[in-house]
């Protein structure tokens, strides 16, 4: 018989992954916002510990963190991604920040390469309601274009 297994019981393992990243991984498991995870006490299921570990050993194997649980920050959003494409990285979040600081306000965006779509998203999602501007993103993949529609809706 297995014994009782509580997320305390899960942070504290595999002592090379920081707390953090363990809150994550619980997080995308159990379907919870990472503060509600260190106050959970029910008992987790055989099938919770077995994704937590694979989900720790893929991270050991350096498997990205955002990857694992298909999300990724950016610009202030979480966005869905999988391995089809890039992480948004946080130099591309200046990119963003430099267009909604400017005092020329884009009317026509076209983002070539979109990958996560991230830069179109968030600056449809942050630029001021009055500017209506047209977004036009371009990628190879039709599997990219579907993910970009599926954080759109």
């Amino acid at each position: 018989m297995l014994s009782k297994c509580y997320v305390k019981d899960l942070l504290v393992k595999h002592t090379k992954i920081p707390v953090s990243s363990k809150l994550l991984i619980l997080s995308n498991i159990l379907s919870l916002p990472k503060e509600k995870i260190l106050v959970y006490e029910k008992e987790l299921s055989h099938r919770h510990i077995q994704l937590f570990e694979s989900k720790c050993q893929d991270l050991l194997s350096g498997v990205p963190i955002e990857y694992l649980t298909s999300h990724s920050s950016f610009y202030f959003l979480d966005l869905y991604i999988n391995e089809d494409v890039l992480i948004p990285r946080p130099e591309t979040e200046n990119l963003v920040d430099i267009i909604l600081k400017s005092k020329i306000k884009p009317v026509n965006i076209m983002e070539i390469g979109t990958g996560s779509g991230s830069i179109s998203i968030a600056l449809s999602k942050n630029l001021p309601k009055e500017i209506t501007s047209k977004f036009l993103s371009i990628d190879i993949s039709p599997k990219l274009l579907k993910l970009q529609n599926k954080m759109l809706s």
